[in-house]
């Protein structure tokens, strides 16, 4: 008794394999890509229409320019406008940053509250 002999795979069997590997690849493509576009819409918080940029005013005159060097607590109120920190829907924190302001090199290594 001989086995029967399976047949090569027809025009139209590899096309539907041709198209069932490029449905995988663009299912693929497309998971990948969903985290890269939703990353791309970072939102800030904590900011107002009237916040000032962080550097001293006058640099000639650095009397105005205050720094605060340790704070315990976050604002729950900025120019009118109630919890400017709370985050409006669910995401994730994937990178964050500080704008500091510019000091001289005479202020650099002082103590609060030292001049």
């Amino acid at each position: 008794m001989s086995e029967p002999r399976t047949k090569p795979p027809t025009a139209r069997r590899r096309a539907a394999y041709a198209v069932a590997f490029a449905a995988l690849c663009a299912a693929l493509v497309m998971v990948v890509a969903m985290p890269i576009a939703g990353a791309s819409k970072a939102k800030v918080i904590g900011h107002t229409k009237h916040t000032p940029k962080a550097s001293c005013p006058n640099i000639k005159d650095t009397s105005h320019c205050n720094v605060i060097g340790r704070v315990t607590g976050f604002m729950t109120a900025a120019d009118g406008r109630k919890h400017p920190f709370r985050v409006p829907s669910d995401g994730k924190l994937v990178a964050w940053a500080v704008d500091l302001g510019k000091p001289v090199n005479k202020h650099k290594g002082q103590k609060l509250g030292q001049r």
